[in-house]
């Protein structure tokens, strides 16, 4: 297993947003995954995600409530200041945690094989993309027999309408990877700001 998938107690702690003992707690009770040869939590664990999952679930309910309550606690204007940054503080952690989650979630799904690189994609694409054409044209052939004018105006729409849907299914894919790069963009320039 890759070396940076592999949390210490305490990364792993800030990660799913609560105190180092507590993960010890639930890796003694099972809801979090301990590598018992490193003594390090594999980030991509299932066990771990859903672990990661259900914290932020609880923070984000924490979250909600904290905007239900009513702000009457205090002197006025200060204890309206102090319930905003604490809204503010937790829902960057939330944020910040979903963005965690989703990447270790999409390493995940590459360890598994899930997720083809999109330059595999297209090399794919443009290789049954051919083989299509190749016996598309000869079909054109077979029906046309010996017209020549028929044959080339078959050789011309069927290339035209393979090109046209391999042009169509490489955009759909370069959208598909945008928004993937654009959902892990968040944490790339938050990450980029803390260091």
């Amino acid at each position: 297993m890759d070396e940076k998938k592999l949390l210490s107690r305490a990364e792993f702690a800030e990660l799913a947003g609560c105190s180092p003992q507590a993960v010890t707690r639930a890796a003694r009770e099972g809801r979090a995954y301990r590598d018992p040869t490193t003594g390090r939590y594999p980030a991509t664990h299932p066990i771990n995600l859903h672990y990661v999952n259900s914290n932020l679930s609880k923070r984000k309910s924490k979250l909600e409530d904290m905007e239900e309550a009513p702000e009457t606690e205090g002197d006025g204007e200060e204890a309206i200041t102090l319930a905003q940054l604490q809204r503010a503080k937790l829902s960057a952690e939330v944020q910040r945690t979903q963005a965690q989650a989703d990447r270790y979630q999409l390493q995940l799904e590459k360890d598994k094989g899930n997720i083809i690189p999109i330059e595999l994609m297209i090399i794919w694409l443009g290789y049954w993309g051919e083989a299509v054409r190749n016996n598309f044209l000869t079909l054109g052939r077979r029906i046309a027999g010996t017209d020549q004018a028929l044959k080339d105006k078959i050789d011309t729409e069927v290339t035209r309408m393979i090109r046209r849907s391999r042009e169509t299914v490489e955009q759909e894919l370069k959208n598909e990877s945008e928004e993937l790069i654009k959902a892990m963009g968040g944490e790339n320039e938050e990450k980029n700001q803390n260091d």
